[in-house]
């Protein structure tokens, strides 16, 4: 990171011989150095804010983003919402990890289907945003309970790997959703959305569960944060000279005016004279800068720099390892792929399988249960059938094969998978009697 903060005013007074502040940038041009902005939005403690608009290098710094959460911690675990169906570095190859909310189609209440198709469509990609903001919130909620009941018993208190939830363009996400009104928003779920969203951010730093949010404003309050949370959040703003109308800068220009996030005017007027001298430079077409996107940070009292090339982080495939390190995600991924698959190549056991989903649903309908889960199919096998000792997304797998015969249907998917026997189908045995 190129740190331009103290290149005027007394501290740079200080320094005792006459250097260019051409040659001062390259002097301080180093990565992963304690300034380093993004390397701290990256790895700190606290939930953060990427400010910036389109074509300003947003990407690339949270592929930067991405890569250096994951070399600083391993075990550390990763959710991102992705409403624009990105790549993000091998990561939504890796289960769980990367929620599609476009392609995804979450469960929503039937009042939605009152909806016209396409607010039916936001309406379902702000539904999974909901549930990735409230899988988050769990977390952090699971975390507070395992550390009260510790306290309790007198037990050392647990030492929590971290977690982060990166949502892309939450600034547009939080638009759809205000457009919703309160009561539609309840009907669907999401009222609660930011609520949760600012109580993960308050709370959630000594749990070490922290929320990055890529948007296109710093202001706390037009991103659907309370205005306590500024305090809790670290901004970066980021810029890049634009050929459009506009210089590009805008986001960084706003951040250090900013009297709400800089109230000390002689920290403000630096970060000002900084930025215009940072600007000057990569839209110098001498410069070795020209093109370098500008950063600007809430970090400390305030930081003005430049980018280092961060390319080299989008040719980076973190997947394999972040895969690696949680062993627990490649056995999530059998289970996945086995939905998707053909089950075992035991024709018998297979056919045992089959036959004993097909009585437990035709008994439970006759007695006035037509939907049956995987966890049904386990309760009520017999000993000697096989389902009797299998887990339920192994059972799961079953389901569509046996719909695909036409006797049956299949509602909801994943988990949710519910196994609906047709009202008319008769097994042979049922049928002689």
């Amino acid at each position: 990171m190129v740190n331009v903060a103290n290149l005027f005013g007394s501290q740079a007074a200080e320094t005792s011989s006459f250097v260019s502040p051409e040659q001062e940038l390259v002097q301080r041009h180093t990565n992963n150095e304690p300034g380093d902005l993004l390397y701290h939005l990256a790895v700190g403690d606290l939930s953060g804010l990427l400010a910036c608009k389109s074509g300003a290098g947003k990407t690339t710094s949270l592929h930067y983003c991405l890569v250096e959460y994951h070399n600083a911690f391993p075990r550390g675990t990763l959710t991102v919402a992705d409403s624009k169906g990105s790549g993000w570095l091998g990561l939504e190859n890796c289960p769980g990890v990367v929620y599609q909310l476009v392609t995804d189609r979450p469960h929503y209440p039937e009042s939605a289907s009152e909806l016209d198709p396409d607010t039916l469509l936001v309406a379902s990609e702000l539904v999974a945003l909901s549930e990735v903001i409230d899988k988050t919130w769990r977390r952090y909620r699971d975390r507070v309970k395992m550390r009260a009941k510790r306290a309790k018993e007198g037990q050392p208190q647990p030492e929590f790997e971290p977690h982060l939830t990166v949502i892309d363009d939450w600034f547009g996400l939080l638009d759809k959703w205000n457009r919703f009104p309160p009561s539609v928003r309840k009907d669907l779920g999401i009222h609660n959305l930011t609520v949760k969203l600012n109580d993960i951010i308050s709370r959630g730093r000594e749990l070490r569960v922290r929320v990055l949010l890529i948007t296109q404003s710093h202001l706390v309050k037009e991103v659907g944060l309370s205005g306590a949370m500024k305090e809790s959040v670290v901004t970066v703003a980021q810029g890049r000279e634009s050929e459009d109308e506009g210089s590009g800068f805008g986001s960084v220009q706003r951040l250090v005016k900013d009297h709400n996030v800089f109230p000390d005017e002689v920290t403000r007027e630096a970060l000002k004279q900084s930025l215009r001298f940072a600007i000057a430079t990569v839209t110098n077409p001498d410069s070795v800068y020209k093109g370098t996107p500008v950063l600007a940070s809430t970090q400390g009292k305030g930081f003005v720099g430049l980018a280092d090339d961060l390319r080299w982080a989008s040719d980076q495939n973190i997947g394999f390892s972040y895969m690696k390190h949680h062993p627990e995600l490649s056995a999530k991924q059998r289970r996945l792929d086995a939905e998707s698959s053909p089950p075992s190549p035991n024709l018998q056991s297979s056919q045992q399988v089959i036959e004993a989903i097909i009585r437990i649903a035709e008994h439970l309908r006759d007695d006035g249960q037509p939907k049956i889960s995987a966890s049904n199919v386990m309760q009520y096998s017999r000993a000697a059938e096989p389902t009797k000792v299998m887990d339920a997304d192994s059972i799961r797998a079953y389901f569509p094969i046996i719909a695909a015969t036409n006797i049956a249907t299949i509602e909801g998917d994943r988990d949710r998978m519910l196994f609906v026997l047709n009202k008319d189908y008769r097994s042979a045995d049922k049928a002689g009697s």
